[in-house]
């Protein structure tokens, strides 16, 4: 059992997770909405942190969930308490040091939500219309009628992160259709703060109340994953990809006979192969708690390729070629894909179940050719997304 500590964004209180929590609590788990001083002018930060704080106690296992301006707090929270896991939901992704009212020039979000301030104005000036049409485009009615609005005072916006949660993993859930956050704007800031790809669901701004069902999915999901972060991959990573491509070929190639026990492909291919996986293309690496890479997979969003996925097989059976799957769909999915497709060897039945489990199935298609005389037979598959 874990308990998932479920922090608001701005305006909001614990009614914010109304249909979120019953679904955590008839999973098994514990839940805890803290009641935040949000109304508040002179309380900042350190407040909102000592309010979650108390609300929680005696925790056990704790995942700590920030929506938006949450985030902040989220964070601190971390910090302060042993946490399994943290995660941001279309999140204020904060930085050392940094305020929430720094934080708005610092990531360039006016930029960024152009469309949206062009449409509606600056935010400190929306109505009921606009805030409606901004955050509630996508929330039913009734999910919305559960969640009333409250004021959101200035208080928390001055007062900067002093504590950082070092260690704690992190995840970030972001929203495809967020109108306030677009969703190319998180994952660059996830990207560039936190160094792992946002999962992306079908919602808006306000996913508690829009995809519950969905959103908790996720957050269940992450507690079986295996230990791992996804991130892009970077130059640096070049060697360990290397590593991880040679060892999984000599423990599962063995149609290639003696040549599965050599490298076989130089040194300088592996920085190359990073290379080639700039944006919009993604090459994205599982990382340990230690930074070492555990596995690897790379999509082709213009064609919707599946293009390559190789785990150490030292990790093979602890769900990282899964939570690698996952994470390539969600990168095709983002970019419009509806869905996937991927070569593999005839012969190799370990990899034609796996995919098999994940919704592929075999098209018809069939490529043949030869590495270093050895003939190669590649059955494409393809899942929809």
């Amino acid at each position: 059992m874990s308990t998932f500590v479920l922090i608001p964004g701005a305006g909001s209180g614990p009614d914010h997770w109304h249909l979120v929590e019953p679904l955590l609590r008839a999973a098994g788990h514990e839940t805890v909405t803290p009641d935040l001083p949000c109304e508040s002018d002179t309380a900042g930060l350190p407040e909102y942190t000592a309010a979650v704080i108390a609300a929680i106690g005696d925790p056990e296992d704790l995942v700590v969930v920030g929506q938006s301006l949450g985030a902040f707090t989220a964070a601190a929270v971390a910090a302060e308490l042993p946490a399994r896991l943290l995660v941001y939901v279309n999140a204020m992704i904060p930085a050392r040091g940094e305020s929430p009212g720094e934080w708005w020039d610092a990531v360039g979000h006016e930029e960024a939500a152009a469309e949206t301030l062009g449409r509606h104005g600056p935010m400190r000036e929306w109505g009921g219309a606009d805030l409606e049409e901004v955050f509630l485009h996508d929330v039913p009615a009734a999910a919305a009628a559960g969640a009333a609005q409250r004021r959101q005072g200035g208080g928390i916006f001055a007062t900067p992160l002093a504590d950082w949660p070092d260690g704690v993993p992190v995840r970030v859930i972001s929203g495809r259709d967020d109108r306030l956050f677009p969703l190319a704007f998180q994952q660059r800031l996830a990207r560039e703060r936190l160094g792992v790809e946002p999962d992306v669901l079908p919602a808006g701004h306000v996913v508690a109340l829009a995809r519950p069902d969905a959103l908790v999915e996720l957050l269940l999901g992450y507690l079986d994953s295996p230990g791992v972060t996804i991130r892009r991959a970077l130059p640096g990573d070049a060697p360990a990809i290397g590593a991880v491509f040679d060892a999984a070929v000599r423990e599962g190639w063995g149609f290639l006979g003696s040549l599965a026990r050599e490298p076989m492909f130089p040194a300088d291919a592996w920085p190359q192969l990073v290379a080639d996986h700039a944006p919009p293309r993604s090459l994205l690496v599982a990382v340990d708690a230690q930074g070492d890479v555990a596995g690897y997979c790379a999509v082709h969003p213009e064609d919707g390729e599946m293009y390559l996925l190789f785990v150490d097989p030292a990790r093979a059976g602890r769900g990282v070629g899964r939570t690698l799957l996952a994470a390539g769909h969600e990168a095709l999915r983002a970019a419009g894909c509806t869905s996937a497709f991927l070569y593999t060897q005839s012969s190799n039945q370990r990899a034609l179940d796996v995919y098999a489990a994940a919704g592929y199935q075999p098209d018809g298609t069939v490529r043949e050719s030869e590495f270093r005389g050895a003939p190669l037979r590649e059955l494409r598959l393809v899942a929809a997304l």
